[in-house]
Parts: C-alpha cells; sequence; structure tokens
C-alpha cells in the first residue's frame, strides 16, 4: 500500500544517485553474503556450498527490491515477500536456529543502509531512514512467518515419520538392530534404552465409530507425552503406541493411568496394554506385543 507521506516529489529526490547498476547490485550481494557468514557463526560453514549460493541470490533481491522501495516510496505487499519467506522457511530445514536467521536480516539490512548513505543525498537521509525502517519490519515479518510456517510443517513431518518408523517396528520390517537404531537416531532417541511397549486402545468401539476413538487417543497422546518424555508415540491402525523409558512398568502404569483417568468424553473408554522393559528395536517389538497380549486378556 502507498503511504502518501512518501509519495510525489519526495519520490524523484530518492531515487536520485540510487540505483545501482546490475554487476554493482551483484557485487555488492556478494560482499554482504561474506560479511554475514564472516560475523555470524552459523553461516560459517557455508562458504562453498550451495546454501552460500542460495544466500547470495536472496541478498541480491532484498537489495534490489529495497533499492526499489526506496525509489518509489512502497514498501513490498507480503505476497512479494514470498521468496523470502520460502528463504527463511528452508533456512530451518537447513539447520539454521531462528535467532541467527533474524540477526543475518538485521546485518543485511544495515549493510543496504550503508550503502544507500554513500549515495543519498543529506537532506534526505531521515525521509530514507523511515522508510528503510518500514521496510526491515516487513521483512522481518515475512521472515518470522516462514521460519514459524517451516517448523510447524517440520513438527508434522517428525510425527509422521515417528509414527511409521513404530508402525516398521512392530511389523519386524527392519533388516536388524543397526538399521532400526540409526533410523531411531534420525527421529531423535535412542533405542539402546530401556523402553516400555505401550498400547492404548478403545474398551469397544462406540456407536460414534472411529473418529470418535481416534480423537479420544489424540486427547490421550498428548497428556501420556506432556509425562513420558523422550517417549516416541504415533497413531497407528490399532491405537495409540508410546516406547516409554523405564527399567520398570510399575512407575509407567501409574502415569497411563492417571493419564487416562483424566476427564474427558465418557465413551469411548480408553484402556492400555503395558510391556515389560527391554532394549533394542526386537525387545521394543516383543515389549509392544507383551502390551497388546496383555489388552486382549483384558478385554477377552
Amino acid at each position: 500500500m502507498t503511504d502518501p507521506g512518501q509519495t510525489g516529489s519526495n519520490c524523484e529526490i530518492l531515487t536520485t544517485n540510487l540505483s545501482l547498476p546490475p554487476a554493482e547490485v551483484d557485487d555488492r550481494a556478494r560482499d554482504i553474503a561474506a560479511r554475514i557468514q564472516r560475523e555470524i557463526g552459523a553461516y560459517a560453514r557455508i562458504a562453498g556450498s550451495p546454501i552460500e549460493l542460495d544466500l547470495i541470490q536472496i541478498v541480491k533481491r532484498n537489495l534490489a527490491f529495497y533499492l526499489r522501495s526506496l525509489a518509489t516510496g512502497i514498501v513490498p505487499q507480503p505476497a512479494e515477500l514470498a521468496e523470502f519467506e520460502e528463504a527463511c522457511g528452508r533456512r530451518l530445514r537447513q539447520g539454521f536456529p531462528l535467532e541467527a536467521v533474524l540477526r543475518a536480516g538485521r546485518l543485511e539490512s544495515q549493510a543496504m543502509w550503508e550503502i544507500v548513505l554513500e549515495r543519498a543525498p543529506p537532506d534526505r537521509a531521515r525521509a530514507i531512514a523511515s522508510l528503510t525502517m518500514r521496510y526491515m519490519d516487513a521483512i522481518n515479518v515475512a521472515s518470522e512467518r516462514g521460519y514459524v510456517h517451516a517448523r510447524e510443517d517440520m513438527g508434522r513431518s517428525l510425527d509422521e515419520a515417528t509414527r511409521l518408523f513404530l508402525s516398521r517396528l512392530m511389523r519386524g520390517d527392519f533388516v536388524d538392530e543397526a538399521e532400526a537404531a540409526g533410523e531411531a537416531r534420525l527421529l531423535g532417541f535412542d533405542l539402546a534404552r530401556f523402553r516400555v511397549g505401550i498400547v492404548v486402545e478403545a474398551d469397544r468401539v462406540p456407536p460414534a465409530g472411529r473418529s470418535a476413538i481416534d480423537m479420544q487417543l489424540v486427547e490421550a497422546a498428548a497428556e501420556l507425552r506432556a509425562v513420558c518424555l523422550d517417549s516416541p508415540s504415533g497413531l497407528i491402525e490399532s491405537g495409540l503406541v508410546l516406547a516409554v523409558p523405564a527399567t520398570s512398568p510399575d512407575r509407567v502404569a501409574e502415569m497411563v493411568a492417571a493419564a487416562l483417568a483424566r476427564p474427558r468424553t465418557p465413551v469411548p473408554r480408553l484402556i492400555a496394554g503395558i510391556g515389560s522393559p527391554r532394549a533394542g528395536s526386537s525387545g521394543l517389538k516383543a515389549s509392544f506385543a507383551e502390551a497388546r497380549r496383555a489388552l486382549a486378556w483384558a478385554q477377552s
């Protein structure tokens, strides 16, 4: 949206001496990217990588957008900043913390401001500074939005990957212990620890059908994750499964019973089967089998 205070004759003055030839834009972008790598530790590792090339291109686009904003007095709309939003999401997936990404954005803005100060008429410095702040705000909002969306997507992806892993483990799909242990590490947990397999199901299918059961299981999963830390879990066809680190089933049974006893829709009633503490993929598979047998016995 155009700001009336930044249009008209002011724009003509701001345009003077602020445009850069394409070759200089490219050189300046490379200089800014190099500065980011020097001054921010998280970026020091990207030299010579595709991430560095991507960073240079994003800085180049940012500089071009910034100069255009100063020339027109118009801050880009959110739709125009979609590529910066996507770039910030990529940084998360590439392992950059949000603090480093936002600091890189501030450093980038500072460097672009310094470029403009070299060329700006002194009497226009205040107007340029005001528009620069508005431009920085727009870029920061886009960056944070991209990072948050990517984090949410990664959370959903991790949940799904964990669910699939547990399903495969219970079916015995892994070639050996090493393959299962390696995949578990990628998902952030250690199969070498003693774990108790837990299977939570509905006591019986209610008239409302499977959807009512799944809603109850999702609620139970949230409660159990809050008290059973470092416990990979997932909703599979038969119910909710968790692998809780423990060397005795007694304390686990108490936590599960307390979680399932919390007030919720009375139907369906959820029940849990608990296995014995075991280590390794084959041990955890056996513990889940014990939990299923316990459920079958309770429902017989």
